[in-house]
């Protein structure tokens, strides 16, 4: 948007030191060039943004931000104890249209680790990966991983680390067969 207006700025700069009494076809050329940048450079911005389902980027803001639970948890703590997570809170939550239910846990060093099960899968969002064992999908962005577990299984794990999220989904999918 800001390369944009100064793009602007540039061609009526540019026109500004036009004659009048010479012929448009002058700069046309120029104004040319400059569209092209123009449609190239809104293709890019276009192309570039991330396209995450709401589900997703809500699960990461709520993830970054702390909260917990805005309503009490309308389901039981999954059976995680394995993994070496402590319950830390739980509640109702709505992620991005999606209700869905948090349980947030600390694992072995203290850091956070979220567990969402909702009804339905979550989406699986634009650059992420297939994995096994097991099968879902990971996403790691901003310093975030994401997983799901096997299609039918309704989880979502969110944490700083790709090792901790794919322990939690092992032990998630052995409860929760799709």
């Amino acid at each position: 948007m800001f390369a944009t207006l100064i793009a602007l700025v540039k061609v009526l700069q540019v026109a500004g030191f036009i004659k009048p009494d010479r012929s448009v076809r002058v700069w046309h050329p120029f104004a040319a060039i400059m569209a092209l940048f123009l449609a190239v450079a809104g293709l890019f911005a276009f192309l570039g943004r991330t396209n995450l389902p709401p589900p997703i980027q809500a699960a990461m803001v709520e993830y970054q931000d702390g909260r917990d639970g805005q309503a009490p948890a309308s389901r039981p703590a999954p059976e995680v104890s394995a993994t070496g997570l402590t319950l830390r809170a739980s509640g109702d939550v709505d992620l991005g249209g999606l209700p869905a239910t948090l349980f947030s846990y600390d694992d072995r060093e203290g850091s956070r680790v979220d567990v969402y099960e909702a009804d339905i899968g979550f989406p699986a969002p634009q650059g992420s990966v297939g994995v096994y064992d097991p099968p879902g999908w990971l996403l790691e962005s901003n310093r975030l991983s994401l997983r799901t577990g096997p299609k039918g299984s309704n989880f979502l794990v969110v944490s700083w680390s790709t090792q901790v999220v794919d322990g939690i989904a092992t032990a998630l999918a052995a409860q929760f067969p799709p």
